[in-house]
This record gives C-alpha cells, sequence and structure tokens, in this order.
C-alpha cells in the first residue's frame, strides 16, 4: 500500500522535483528546461537511432511487397513499396526496382495514370537498358486504358459538385474563409463565434486551409507530409525516411515552412506533438529575425488577444495561433508530459541540426523561445479532427477513413466543442468544411465535435468517448446523452408530422448511401430539407439515416474535388 509521507518525502528528494515546482511558472518555457537539465543529468534522452537512406533496408521491404502482390493483398503491397522507396536511397538500385514495383501494382490493379507517372519518374533516373525497356512496356499497356478513368471523372461531374466547396454569397469582411453570416463576440480577451443571422441546414459556413496539418501515424506512408493527400505516386524526403509527398511543390512547400529542419528529428517526433513541432517551425521560417520571434513568445493567449483583431485573430497571419483562450482545465499532467517531450525536442534541434543561434546568450533567448510556444500550443490550440473519405480502388467504393489527420485552424481550432454539435468538420486534406447539419438561429454559438460526429462512429465506440474526451481535450460534458450512454439514444420518436415528412423523403430517395447519385443537387437539397425537419428529434433512428444521407451526398462532392486513394480500408 502506498504511504504516502514516504512517496512525498521520495517526490520531494527526486530529480523531478524542479520540474514540477517549474509547472507553476507563468513562463512555460521554464518547466521545459527543468525537464532538460533532468534529462541531461540523468542521461535519459529519447534515443534517436535513425539509421537514413539504406539499399538493403529497401530491398527487404520491396521483397514483402512482392509478397503480398502475388498473394492479392494489394494494399499491403503498396505500403511495402513506399517503404522501400522511403528507405531507398536516391536514384539507387533500390529506389529504381521500387518504382518499377510499384508501377506494376498500379498497371495491375487499373489506376492506369498513376501507373504511367510512376513509369515516367522511374526513366527520370538512370535506369539500365533492360529496366527502359520494362518501364515502357508498362507505360504502352496502360496507355490504351487511360480513357476509362476519363470517362468515370466525367460521369462523376456536375455543376453541383464542381461548385459546392464554393462560398455562397459574401464572404465575412475580417475572416474570409467564413460566410458573412457569421458574428465574432470578443470579451475580456475571449472570443465566441455565433451566427449573425438563421443559418438553415445543409449551408457551407467556411471553407478554411490549416496553418499547419499532420497525417495520423497509420497515414504516414500513404499521404502527403505536407497537404495530407493520399495518393498512388508518393515521393519521398530526400533526407528523411518519416515523409512523403504527392509532388514537388508541396515538397518545396514543406522544406520553406520547417521540414528542412524537422527531416533531422523526425524519428523522435510521435503523433501527439507532431501539430505544434511543424507550427512553431513555421512560425519562426515566417519570422525575419530570431528577435521577431523571440519577442512574439512572451505575447500569447489572452493577453495577445485583448490587442488584436479579428483579423488578426482568424486571418491568415503568422502569429494567428498564438491568441488562445486560457480556458483549459486539468492541464498540469499534459504540461508536465509536453515539458518531458518537449526537452527532447530542443536537445536534438540543439545537437543534429543548425536550427538555433550560435551566441550563447541568444541561443539559450532562442531555446526559451521554442519552448514557450511549443508549450503553448500544445496545450491551449485545439488540434481539429479532420476525417476524410478515401476511395478504395481494389473494392470500388468510397468510404470515411479509418483514420482521421489533424491540423491547426486560425478559425476552426476556436470554436466551442459539443458531442451534438450544429456544424460538421468534413476533412479535405489539409483544408477543412464547415457544414451546418443542424438549424442555427441567430445569437446561437457554432459548435463542432472534437471526435467527430457520434452517428459516424460504431456505438461501441461511444462508450469511450468521455474518456477520449478527458484523455486528449482535457475536457468533461456535463448531462451529456452521448458521453453518458443514454439508453434513449437512437429510440426517440417522431411526431405524425415529421413521420409522413420522413417516409415522403424515402420515397423518393430509397437508396441513400448510393456512392454517385445522378441527382445529387435534388438529393442534397432533399436530405437537408429532412434534417431540418428532424431536428428536434437527434436520437432517432429516422434521423440518424438522413445524417448518413448527408455524409453519402457530402462524400460524393469530396471525392470528386478532393480525392484520396488507397487499395483498401486498413486498420
Amino acid at each position: 500500500m502506498l504511504q504516502l509521507p514516504i512517496f512525498y518525502g521520495q517526490h520531494q528528494n527526486s530529480p523531478l522535483d524542479s520540474v514540477y515546482k517549474a509547472l507553476h511558472n507563468k513562463d512555460l518555457a521554464k518547466s521545459v528546461a527543468a525537464a532538460g537539465e533532468v534529462l541531461k543529468r540523468t542521461n535519459t534522452f529519447v534515443k534517436n537511432d535513425n539509421k537514413g537512406k539504406q539499399a538493403q533496408a529497401s530491398i527487404e521491404h520491396g521483397i514483402e511487397g512482392k509478397k503480398a502482390f502475388c498473394q492479392g493483398d494489394f494494399q499491403l503491397a503498396l505500403v511495402k513499396y513506399n517503404m522501400a522507396l522511403m528507405k531507398a536511397p536516391y536514384d539507387s538500385e533500390a529506389m529504381r526496382l521500387s518504382y518499377y514495383s510499384r508501377a506494376e501494382l498500379l498497371l495491375k490493379t487499373k489506376q492506369f495514370k498513376a501507373c504511367i507517372k510512376d513509369v515516367e519518374t522511374c526513366l527520370a533516373l538512370s535506369c539500365p537498358d533492360s529496366l527502359v525497356t520494362k518501364l515502357r512496356e508498362l507505360r504502352a499497356e496502360a496507355s490504351q486504358f487511360t480513357w476509362l478513368q476519363d470517362f468515370a471523372l466525367q460521369h462523376a461531374a456536375t455543376p453541383f459538385t464542381e461548385n459546392y466547396f464554393k462560398i455562397k454569397g459574401e464572404c465575412h469582411p475580417e475572416i474570409p474563409c467564413a460566410i458573412s453570416d457569421v458574428e465574432v463576440i470578443m470579451e475580456s480577451g475571449q472570443v465566441k463565434i455565433v451566427a449573425a443571422r438563421d443559418i438553415p441546414v445543409g449551408t457551407l459556413v467556411a471553407l478554411e486551409t490549416a496553418f499547419v496539418a499532420a497525417e495520423h501515424i497509420m497515414n504516414h506512408v500513404t499521404s502527403c507530409h505536407y497537404c495530407l493527400k493520399m495518393s498512388f505516386n508518393l515521393i519521398p524526403c530526400d533526407g528523411c525516411c518519416e515523409a512523403f509527398f504527392c509532388d514537388k511543390i508541396c515538397k518545396e512547400k514543406s522544406m520553406r515552412e520547417g521540414h528542412n529542419i524537422a527531416c533531422k528529428i523526425m524519428d523522435i517526433l510521435i503523433d501527439d506533438v507532431k501539430l505544434p513541432v511543424k507550427a512553431v517551425l513555421k512560425i519562426r521560417q515566417l519570422c525575419d529575425s530570431w528577435d521577431e520571434f523571440i519577442s512574439a513568445s512572451y505575447d500569447l493567449g489572452t493577453d495577445r488577444m485583448k490587442n488584436a483583431t479579428i483579423a488578426d485573430i482568424f486571418g491568415s497571419d503568422k502569429f494567428s495561433l498564438l491568441n488562445s483562450n486560457y480556458d483549459t482545465h486539468f492541464k498540469y499532467g499534459a504540461l508536465f508530459n509536453r515539458s518531458m517531450y518537449f526537452a527532447n525536442v530542443i536537445h536534438y534541434l540543439d545537437v543534429k541540426t543548425s536550427f538555433f543561434p550560435t551566441e550563447p546568450e541568444k541561443k539559450k533567448a532562442a531555446k526559451d523561445a521554442v519552448s514557450r510556444m511549443l508549450m503553448h500550443l500544445s496545450i491551449y490550440c485545439t488540434p481539429v479532427q479532420l476525417q476524410h473519405c478515401t476511395s478504395m480502388c481494389v473494392e470500388g467504393r468510397v468510404s470515411l477513413h479509418n483514420h482521421p489527420n489533424k491540423g491547426y485552424f486560425p478559425l476552426i481550432s476556436r470554436l466551442a466543442h459539443s458531442c451534438l454539435p450544429n456544424l460538421y468538420v468534413a476533412g479535405l486534406r489539409n483544408s477543412a468544411a464547415l457544414l451546418s447539419i443542424m438549424p442555427i438561429k441567430k445569437g446561437d454559438e457554432l459548435t463542432i465535435s472534437y471526435l467527430g460526429h457520434w452517428l459516424e462512429v460504431k456505438p461501441s465506440e461511444n462508450r469511450f468517448r468521455a474518456k477520449k474526451m478527458f484523455v486528449h481535450y482535457r475536457t468533461i460534458c456535463q448531462d451529456c446523452k452521448i458521453c453518458s450512454e443514454d439508453d434513449t439514444l437512437r429510440k426517440q420518436s417522431l411526431s405524425d408530422e415529421e413521420l409522413r415528412a420522413y417516409h415522403t423523403f424515402i420515397i423518393h430517395h430509397p437508396d441513400t448511401t448510393a456512392n454517385f447519385p445522378q441527382n445529387i443537387s435534388t438529393r442534397y437539397k432533399d436530405t437537408c430539407k429532412i434534417l431540418q425537419k428532424l431536428s428536434k428529434v437527434p436520437f432517432s433512428k429516422e434521423y440518424a439515416l438522413a445524417f448518413v444521407a448527408l455524409v453519402h451526398c457530402l462524400m460524393h462532392c469530396i471525392e470528386f474535388k478532393f480525392p484520396n486513394v488507397i487499395m483498401n480500408q486498413y486498420e
């Protein structure tokens, strides 16, 4: 049994005591510095086992990919070929074989344009004549069938899908990513985003690009490290074995915004801290000098917002993310964990890169500034879950992906949480669309669900919703039917009028889960109308079915404008 006096005596004499004391300091850099001293004294920094590009490791992954290919497991084959490509030294035999193997897989799965693109990429390397011949044969065979993909794209194109992700009407004068029907209320440095006018169901309320976005660990070998696009033609980072890019443009943007630095420490960056590290490196790259960056690190949160304009807070300014509310609860456990982790990040940025200034006093100020911003963002800036849809070419269907990515947004990250939100967040790679899914009255606060809409997940997964909210967002819902696993979920009854309206909807749209409805425009409008009608019974099975119908319409539009491709869904 734990004896408290002994425990506290040991705690006070432990090396970690300095870290615990520093947690109460208003300057967030102090706890990171204290953690760094402890790790240095005890020699317990995280081990960085980065072995760099290795031809042998690449070849081994390629062999595993070929085995999966022969067994018909095309998703595993794609992952293994990508891992082989990631490990291969540039323009090596291993790299050429990886591109060839992936092109062969793409031809087999009838991804003809992607096959040709990989062939062209491989031919640009110094290929031997024997491989050139094989590549040209692949290209010739794939070229015969590219018209099939063009035809499928034309079949899906409609004026509705072409124009869906465009803000209708006037944009907000100070928040250009949002419609003019939203309003920002600022009180004592706190912000609240509300409806300036009534907003009906189905309205595109905002279309925002993340300041930074990070892929889920399960997506890092199938997604672009910068824009999060899931592509069959990913190209590897030249310096690390942890990042892919969908094209040279994303690669160059990522390098300019900090990956040229992060590249050298990618091995120690876990999922939980990718976003703040990416954000801080980007902010530093956008600053003209270390002096500007250091000065900004002292002006954070509510203090900064008191002197900021709406455009400063919600616009694309390099310091927009620093305007966060200091209203987080249960933060000390997170502060301790982040202090220890960011001490490792600071250490490896120092020893593995030339990121910091060389002059000792300036270096210390720079380290403290980076620590301060890392801690501030990881504790006070809300990461937005980006639930995206994927096209599974082997199964021939579109579905919500199992592993959502995350992003920091100047606007969306500041919306309040509700397990029954009035806005739906649709992930569009490194952007997001906000769609009204409940009628919003003038003056109502705009809300999103930090964990995704409860109707998108299996009922069994909602049992852990409260735990996830506490662990990841340090938030606890009060009187919430969804988090408390209330028995009345999905059991609400409709009035006679609501039931008649629902039956009329089903008669006109019996197949509400079709991936490529020809009457997409009519179906979308009718679905929005029935959701508006059923808004008072959100826990009815009829509302759930109508919500699913809306999501399928939305997935169709996303698939047309922001396609993400994989072979099969993966766990």
